[in-house]
């Protein structure tokens, strides 16, 4: 406002010069000069960094591209990006080095090695160290700080494309583990493979996040974990974290992923491992996994049925039946998904309902038969909350399907 008003008085200033100068001649004006004085004052305004901090696309660019890397994992032949965060010291996605021993990272056309030094393989973050005499470390904001709405810019390497800019804003904040982590950033700032690893910066520079998978299916679906836990990651070092030996250090999965499951894409990667921490009884990090799933594939019933069931194992029954009703939307025919909307719709006092779901379950069962032998074993397992059995002894009751003995 106030360099509007700055213009506006000038302005009318000038215009009144004119005026009293025209009552006695014409003033000479060069139009060379004029234009030239006119693209100075506009190149001034763009080159201003406002009083908050603020900067344009061009200056955020020039402020801290050159803390963003290309990362090289040759033997699982992945390209990837990664940011200083200290002097040496590099964050990056681990599924950007899942299956490689020896890496480097290039900056400014020099390539050298680079040393993994830690790993969450389960949040996904991983810390290279590397010395190519180029540091220039950016800043950061820790990602509890960041609102929906504001600007945000993207720079990494998608598909091997060195420094590669985007602007978009935070669309969303998609919490997970119950509200007890930091949500992901979600972005409307395009991303692409080759991404991952990244940084997400705020419009003043700072790094708030780590770009790191995106939905396929949807339009400007991106998602950047939070910075705070590459700060952290050093600090929690975990049986996930990776080896400190260059010769050997090795990212792999914290666990086997499910050889069913026969991984071809990061979905199914994200999917297999949501699967194997909830056999591990560790829903609340499985949430985070099968989220991902869902996010790059929101179409996928599967999915959404398995990250309803991580909810509900997690207890967090809005949640579970949100996604459960997501999925039988997309197939109404999923005996699995009947049941386990039963058992939420049970432990949230809907009995009527839950009893309902129960009888879909076992009409869209393969076999109902054996879902109906399956559901009684169930009802009679003392273990079960009351809840829940108390639901299946009356839906089998009222099928006609006992005789008794609950």
């Amino acid at each position: 406002m106030q360099n509007f008003q700055t213009k506006s008085a000038l302005i009318l200033a000038l215009t009144a010069s004119v005026m009293i100068s025209g009552c006695t001649k014409t003033p000479t004006v060069d139009p060379a000069a004029a234009a030239k004085a006119t693209n100075d004052k506009i190149e001034a305004a763009t080159q201003t960094t406002a009083a908050d901090g603020t900067l344009n696309a061009e200056q955020l660019f020039a402020k801290v591209s050159g803390g963003v890397v290309l990362v090289k994992n040759p033997q699982a032949s992945s390209l990837g990006s990664g940011v200083e965060i200290a002097k040496n010291t590099f964050v990056t996605n681990c599924h950007v080095l899942m299956g490689g021993q020896r890496y480097f990272i290039k900056r400014k056309n020099r390539e050298v090695p680079a040393q993994l030094m830690a790993g969450d393989v389960d949040r996904d973050v991983c810390i290279l160290e590397a010395d190519d005499g180029q540091s220039a470390p950016v800043q950061t904001r820790s990602a509890s700080t960041v609102r929906v709405g504001e600007n945000v810019f993207a720079i990494g390497n998608p598909q091997g494309l060195e420094q590669t800019l985007s602007q978009g804003i935070v669309s969303a904040l998609r919490g997970n583990d119950g509200g007890k982590e930091l949500p992901y950033i979600q972005t409307t700032a395009p991303i692409s493979q080759g991404s991952s690893g990244g940084g997400l910066f705020d419009a003043q520079g700072r790094l708030i996040g780590i770009p790191s998978f995106m939905s396929k299916d949807g339009q400007n679906l991106n998602f950047a974990a939070p910075i705070d836990w590459a700060l952290d990651v050093q600090a929690r070092k975990t049986r996930n974290y990776a080896s400190r030996n260059p010769q050997s250090a090795t990212v792999q999965p914290a666990s086997p992923m499910n050889d069913d499951a026969a991984p071809t894409s990061g979905a199914d990667q994200y999917h297999a491992r949501g699967l194997e921490l909830i056999k591990q009884g560790l829903p609340r990090m499985a949430v985070n996994y099968l989220s991902r799933a869902v996010a790059m594939e929101p179409n996928n019933a599967a999915y959404m049925t398995d990250l309803g069931f991580a909810y509900l194992r997690v207890g967090d029954l809005q949640a579970s039946l949100n996604a459960l009703s997501s999925s039988l939307r997309m197939d109404d025919r999923q005996a699995r998904a009947w049941i386990l909307m039963a058992e939420a719709l049970s432990y949230s006092g809907e009995q009527a309902l839950a009893v309902e779901s129960v009888e879909r379950a076992i009409e869209n069962s393969p076999d109902p038969n054996a879902a109906v032998q399956g559901l009684t074993q169930v009802a009679n397992n003392p273990q079960v909350p009351r809840a829940w059995r108390a639901t299946l002894v009356a839906a089998l009751n009222g099928l006609g399907a006992s005789g008794g003995g609950f």
